[in-house]
C-alpha cells in the first residue's frame, strides 16, 4: 500500500466519526419589576482637604423611592438533534 492510498483511507476513517448536533432553544421575556424605598441615614466624615486640614462632611437624612422596569430573558434548552 502506498502513502497515497493510507493517507485516502486515514481521511475517510477520521471525517466518518465526525457527528454534528443541532440545538433547539426556546427563548422567554418576562417583564420584572420593583420598587423600593431607600433610607440614608443622617451621618458625617472626617476628611482631610488639601491645606492638610480636617473637616467634618455632613450627610442629610433622606428618603426616595427606587422604580426599576425591566426585561428578564430566560433561555431554556429543548432538545439536541443529531444532524450527522
Amino acid at each position: 500500500m502506498d502513502m497515497k492510498n493510507l493517507i485516502f483511507i486515514l481521511a475517510l476513517i477520521l471525517s466518518s466519526c465526525t457527528k454534528v448536533y443541532q440545538e433547539i432553544w426556546v427563548i422567554e421575556r418576562y417583564p420584572v419589576e420593583w420598587e423600593e424605598e431607600i433610607v440614608i441615614e443622617g451621618d458625617h466624615q472626617h476628611f482631610e482637604d488639601d491645606d492638610c486640614k480636617w473637616k467634618c462632611l455632613y450627610y442629610e437624612k433622606d428618603t426616595f423611592c427606587w422604580y426599576h422596569y425591566d426585561t428578564m430573558v430566560v433561555k431554556k434548552l429543548e432538545k439536541r438533534i443529531r444532524v450527522k
